[in-house]
C-alpha cells in the first residue's frame, strides 16, 4: 500500500467436526476466517477496524478517516481494501 505501510491478510482455516445425535458419521466444516495486519515501525499490528490504519499515518490521519466514511468502506471487502491503498497513494 502507499504511505510505506504494508498490509497483509491473513486467511486462517479451521476444521470443525461434530457428529449428530444417534449418528455414526461425523460431520466437517471448514470454517475461514481473515486477520488484517499493517507494518509499522518494523511492529506487524493487527487491524480490527480499518480505521485503526489511519492511526499508523498520522500526517493524513484526517483525510483517511474522512475517505473510509463518506465511501463507506468495510474492512472484510478486498474492494475497499483496494480503494483505500489507491487513495493513500495520492496522499502520498
Amino acid at each position: 500500500m502507499g504511505s510505506g505501510v504494508p498490509v497483509y491478510k491473513r486467511h486462517l482455516k479451521t476444521m470443525e467436526e461434530t457428529t449428530p445425535y444417534g449418528s455414526a458419521t461425523k460431520q466437517q466444516k471448514i470454517l475461514t476466517n481473515f486477520q488484517y495486519y499493517a507494518l509499522s515501525n518494523g511492529v506487524w499490528m493487527r487491524l480490527k477496524k480499518m480505521e485503526e490504519l489511519a492511526d499508523i499515518i498520522p500526517v493524513k490521519q484526517q483525510e483517511i478517516l474522512n475517505f473510509i466514511k463518506t465511501n463507506k468502506l468495510k474492512m472484510k471487502a478486498d474492494e475497499d481494501w483496494a480503494k483505500l491503498a489507491t487513495i493513500l497513494w495520492v496522499l502520498e
